[in-house]
């Protein structure tokens, strides 16, 4: 990336037809946008039945945005699996901690750690990967998005198993597990691995090592994934790995981003709270100390409201902040999203452009 600064935008090609994309681009070119962010939620347009791959419509649009002198950053599309992979399939699904099985729909839906669903990933991320790694004007790839954001703790029967073989690999032995638990308060002493339980329903307090303890085992799980999807795209890209992570999410952000290459995060700071960014600034430089960081996802607006109404920043906020992430090592400033939605769960978010191509309200 050489030092240069990038002011971006997320954009979802997919969603439109070629006249609003060279609508889109001329307006990106208006407003100095000179990288966007492409593919995350895309598996379903990537991969319409299962095994049936063809990602040649985004490899058109790279080359379109890089001869308009617009860089891309590639996302691999697993926050969003397709209504093939879950379809009566509920074994593949997130259990919450009530123990509700999640339905198709909304994203980060199924459960990352299926064996089914990592088959799949790695085999979409591979023909991406081959067929969009080498093409010029692709700097980066984004893993998943937000890994851990909408969802906590996975508590289906493939977490279960995982979760008893991860104790056993970390304790040895039920003795040593045991005693490190201190499990003789209210008699939970086991008796053997399979007996501990995930922190689901339960009257009262969990052990607060049982809770401890699940946690870890959930962000290592999202740690190995993104390693995982990270040595399928190397074998095809030298571009630089990141995740647009947050404080917020149930991930060990040192640990997932130790085997990346540059830390990325997603800030949306109500106006009551407008300075919050800067601390998140502060931290994420020091996750890949020495490289750059991103914030690849602000709101042009309103911080990011789903409401009918929100407060909206105030006058000059936008340049404020995007100055000062770019003074606090920041080396790109990018926008959810570039075009609002025309349907869909998030209608009402802030956007630079309204739906039908007019500045909105952050332009």
């Amino acid at each position: 990336m050489n030092g240069k600064l990038y002011h971006g935008a997320c954009f979802y090609p997919e969603l439109w037809d070629e006249d609003v994309l060279d609508e889109d681009i001329r307006m990106m070119k208006r407003t100095g946008i000179n990288v966007v962010r492409i593919g995350e939620f895309a598996w379903s347009r990537m991969e319409p039945e299962e095994g049936r791959i063809d990602v040649g419509f985004f490899a058109g649009v790279i080359r379109k945005l890089y001869d308009n002198k617009i860089e891309t950053v590639m996302c691999t599309p697993t926050a969003t699996p397709p209504i093939w992979l879950t379809h009566g399939h509920p074994e593949r699904m997130h259990v919450n901690e009530k123990g509700e099985t999640m339905g198709h729909g909304s994203r980060q839906h199924a459960c990352t750690n299926h064996p089914h669903f990592r088959e799949r990933a790695r085999l979409i991320i591979k023909h991406i990967a081959k067929e969009l790694g080498q093409l010029p004007g692709l700097i980066g790839w984004q893993l998943d998005n937000e890994f851990k954001c909408h969802v906590a703790e996975c508590m289906c029967e493939t977490c279960n198993t995982l979760w008893h073989k991860w104790l056993e690999d970390r304790y040895q032995t039920i003795a040593r597990l045991n005693e490190a638990w201190g499990t003789g308060v209210w008699s939970e002493t086991y008796q053997c691995f399979e007996q501990v339980p995930q922190p689901g329903p339960t009257p009262f307090l969990h052990n607060s090592s049982l809770r401890t303890m699940y946690q870890l085992f959930s962000m290592d799980k999202i740690s190995e994934l993104a390693r995982e999807q990270a040595k399928v795209i190397r074998a095809y890209s030298d571009a630089p790995i990141t995740h647009n992570s947050s404080v917020m999410f149930g991930v060990d952000h040192e640990d997932l981003f130790k085997g990346l290459d540059f830390a990325s995060f997603d800030t949306y700071a109500s106006q009551e709270n407008s300075a919050a960014f800067l601390f998140n600034c502060d931290l994420w430089r020091n996750i890949k100390k020495g490289r750059p960081f991103w914030i690849m996802e602000t709101s042009p607006s309103y911080s990011a409201s789903l409401e009918s109404y929100a407060m909206p920043h105030q006058n000059g906020y936008l340049k404020a902040e995007a100055v000062s992430s770019y003074a606090l090592g920041g080396a790109a400033f990018c926008y959810w999203l570039w075009r609002q939605q025309r349907a869909g769960s998030e209608q009402p978010h802030g956007s630079v452009l309204s739906a039908w191509g007019e500045p909105d309200v952050g332009y």
